[in-house]
């Protein structure tokens, strides 16, 4: 038999014994927010009591009688071994009685725990889980809190994995929803703005709000969605228990608020099955760069619905959170949603301190990532000219296979940097855009690429007006000419030949364009040309461009040059 049975949860170091209920409402207490004055009862009495109960029991008056003040009431609840676990919660298994008072009161509700840990809703419970572990029944003994209002929250929407802040509360106890299946009123907090709140009710928005902002303080620092109850006296704000939202590990979330803006439109079988191995590769690439080595997979991180491609956020949402950023850093990053002020801050909690050499490894190769493509992407084209420029009619069928596979793998590679690229272009946009704004400067009125004449290589609207501009020029006979032949034709006249050496010139840099980025069944310029020569006769000018961006605007010299360096 032990020296005590009973420990106050506020003391430094507890035993194992004292189960994992009363470890989190410890955690809460760590946390820095407010908890009821508790004590736990270790599972050593449970066990003790069965081979010497009045002895046990005997003790256990003893040291109760300690603790127990006559004008207080107090909450006796189940904290076992094996219950709010990762796995499974059993929520609901045990018994909590209310309203205790006096010692013999607290005994008796000790013992009625003990014995709700082998009743037949439990075992058959156990059974249908697989679980075989044996019970062990620690106890919580907790002063109880007067509330006006009480209730639950999740840190995320249980029902769909959002990430959103669920509020459910009732008048008096908190008994009345989770028990007795009064209907509480609704709150949804997403973002620094509620999506859902009542038209009337008793609680305070105020403290509606305090509920949100500690939720989310508390799910941060546990690392893991969070299922809370909560009650307010009138006063202060009273967390009471502290569990892990379960049901969210099996659940994957599809969304296609970033997938539209890469895949947008209806994607053809034969499309996807090239399209999203290759895509997905190349974002299990990187992430694996900050995570290691990893059992992801790419077909596990997309899925067609009515043939439009939706992303399982879940996997990117885990990572952003562990790194103590907001679980649409993505969205919020390519400007396709609003941060949120209070969301939107970079927050490493503990869990960061494992990534951070592969987090400064990947920095660092990002922030070179200019010399990365320049030095790597002139081999990978060599590579795939190499590799379309055999005719396939001369090969073998094993032959096509293995250049298939070589082309896969060279893409990949390519999509890797059609990923990243576009994601540190709008990292930096974004950056830029909140340093001028509280510069006062709004970002939106000035073109930052305007006159910058490295960039025209790159604008197939240049190059069409420059081959309009040659076009205009010539006699009017050979405009006609030209305009009634066929392009392959112009090859052979010597009068038009000049000019078909431009288009062509043309078609071999920006022939790979089409309708779509995505559908490479979709017939690209180069397969029409004819096409191309009617758009470049009818060019039109687009009229009067945004006015460039005034860099001397700048008053702070290194973002200045920052500037120079990143857009000039």
């Amino acid at each position: 038999m032990p020296d005590r049975y009973i420990y106050r949860l506020t003391k430094s170091r507890l035993p194992d014994s004292i189960g994992t209920k009363a470890k989190q409402l410890q955690s809460l207490k760590y946390m820095g927010v407010k908890i009821p004055q508790t004590w736990i009862v270790s599972w050593h009495a449970q066990l003790d009591s069965i081979t010497n109960h009045d002895k046990t029991l005997a003790k256990l008056h003893d040291e109760i009688s300690l603790i127990i003040q006559s004008h207080k009431t107090y909450a006796v609840r189940s904290s076992s071994n094996i219950e709010d676990s990762g796995d499974f919660s059993f929520a609901g298994k045990f018994d909590t009685i209310l309203g205790v008072r006096n010692l013999e009161g607290v005994l008796d509700s000790i013992e009625q725990v003990w014995q709700s840990s082998t009743s037949n809703e439990v075992i058959q419970y156990k059974q249908s889980i697989g679980n075989k572990s044996e019970i062990l029944m620690g106890v919580i003994i907790q002063e109880m809190v007067s509330p006006l209002l009480s209730g639950v929250s999740f840190s995320k929407n249980p029902l769909t994995g959002l990430g959103e802040v669920v509020i459910e509360a009732v008048e008096g106890i908190g008994s009345a929803l989770v028990q007795d299946g009064v209907t509480p009123v609704y709150w949804v907090h997403k973002r620094g703005r509620w999506l859902k709140h009542p038209e009337t009710t008793n609680m305070a928005e105020n403290l509606a709000y305090k509920i949100v902002k500690e939720t989310v303080k508390i799910a941060r620092k546990f690392g893991k969605p969070v299922d809370l109850e909560w009650a307010y006296d009138g006063q202060n704000l009273y967390w009471l228990q502290l569990r892990e939202i379960t049901a969210l590990n099996k659940l994957k979330i599809y969304s296609n608020k970033f997938s539209k803006e890469f895949l947008p439109g209806i994607i053809k079988p034969l499309v996807w099955s090239i399209n999203i191995p290759l895509v997905n590769q190349g974002w299990i690439d990187l992430i694996s760069e900050i995570i290691g080595s990893n059992d992801l997979r790419p077909k596990d991180l997309a899925h067609s619905f009515y043939y439009r491609a939706y992303f399982e956020t879940t996997t990117f949402s885990d990572l952003f959170e562990k790194l103590g950023l907001p679980a649409e850093s993505i969205e919020i990053n390519m400007g396709i949603i609003e941060p949120a002020d209070e969301n939107s801050g970079f927050r490493p909690g503990l869990r960061i301190v494992k990534f951070v050499p592969a987090l400064l490894r990947f920095l660092i190769h990002k922030w070179r990532f200019e010399k990365n493509i320049l030095v790597s992407f002139p081999p990978l084209e060599k590579k795939l000219s190499e590799i379309l420029l055999v005719d396939c009619k001369m090969l073998t069928l094993q032959e096509i296979l293995e250049r298939i596979d070589r082309l896969f793998d060279v893409l990949s590679k390519m999509v890797y940097y059609n990923i990243v690229t576009p994601l540190l272009m709008s990292f930096y946009t974004l950056y830029v855009k909140g340093v001028l704004s509280n510069l006062g400067l709004d970002f939106d009125h000035f073109n930052m690429t305007y006159g910058l004449k490295k960039m025209d290589q790159y604008d197939p609207n240049v190059h069409f007006k420059r081959l309009n501009d040659y076009f205009r020029k010539l006699s009017p006979d050979l405009q006609h000419k030209i305009a009634n032949s066929e392009f392959s034709d112009l090859q052979h006249s010597l009068d038009t030949q000049p000019f078909y050496e431009k288009v062509n010139q043309f078609l071999k840099q920006f022939g790979h364009l089409s309708d779509s980025g995505n559908d490479f069944t979709v017939t690209p310029w180069r397969e029409k040309p004819e096409f191309i020569l009617k758009l470049i006769m009818d060019y039109q000018s687009p009229g009067k461009s945004q006015k460039p961006f005034d860099i001397e605007k700048v008053p702070i010299k290194g973002l200045k040059h920052w500037l120079l360096k990143v857009f000039y």
